[in-house]
């Protein structure tokens, strides 16, 4: 885990996405996204009657059943779908790191999902603060359903290159060092000197021949 800029204490897995996201918030395929699920959210809210609707029915997402969406929901869970799958398609290049990866997607959906309702969905609604924590955990959970497929398919690609690489390095920690390779062919063993090789049989046999005719000579 990396530590805080300016201190030694370790930062806290959200925070490390929350910088992640940061980064990835000026890459040009993010930025494309988000413009474009902008114009798709305000073409859809200037042809509807979002505020009408949910001012005859003002509790309408706190009690309506899970499978039940207004239709202002639909919009922002699009609109919250495209912006944080830009971001994770453009992370998930980035990383070989599953658990890593993991992390971005849960801080980056909810964070995504808490500003769409915020900023896009709230202001046609007439919600009691208390109520507020649960809408926003439903929207949460509306989101990512609508994403998962598409999370799969991106957390799928990040293991495989995880498992590759795995694989990579058991090969590379199998293979023998290269001071432990044979000799080539091209170098010659190593002979006996001839000076210090030992003498043939023949010679030897003539040598102890010389040596007792001498010393027979010298006791006559």
């Amino acid at each position: 885990m990396s530590t805080k800029k300016g201190g030694d204490l370790p930062r806290t897995p959200g925070e490390e996405a929350e910088e992640w996201m940061r980064s990835l918030a000026t890459d040009l395929a993010v930025l494309e996204s988000s413009a474009a699920a902008e114009i798709v959210f305000h073409s859809e809210a200037s042809v509807s009657d979002w505020a009408e609707s949910s001012v005859q029915n003002p509790k309408l997402p706190g009690h309506t059943a899970e499978s039940s969406v207004p239709p202002h929901w639909e919009a922002g869970i699009r609109y919250a779908c495209t912006v944080s799958l830009a971001f994770l398609v453009v992370a998930a290049k980035e990383t070989d790191n599953p658990t890593r990866f993991e992390c971005l997607t849960q801080h980056c959906v909810a964070n995504v999902a808490g500003m769409t309702y915020r900023q896009k969905l709230q202001p046609y609604e007439l919600v009691p603060a208390k109520e507020l924590p649960e809408i926003l955990a439903r929207f949460h959970r509306q989101v990512h359903s609508a994403a998962a497929r598409t999370l799969a398919t991106l957390n799928l690609e990040i293991w495989k290159r995880q498992g590759d690489r795995l694989a990579e390095l058991r090969r590379s920690s199998q293979e023998p060092p290269s001071s432990m390779t044979a000799p080539s062919s091209g170098h010659r063993p190593l002979e006996p000197s001839r000076e210090t090789s030992e003498p043939p049989p023949a010679q030897l046999a003539l040598e102890r021949e010389r040596g007792s005719r001498h010393s027979s000579e010298n006791t006559m």
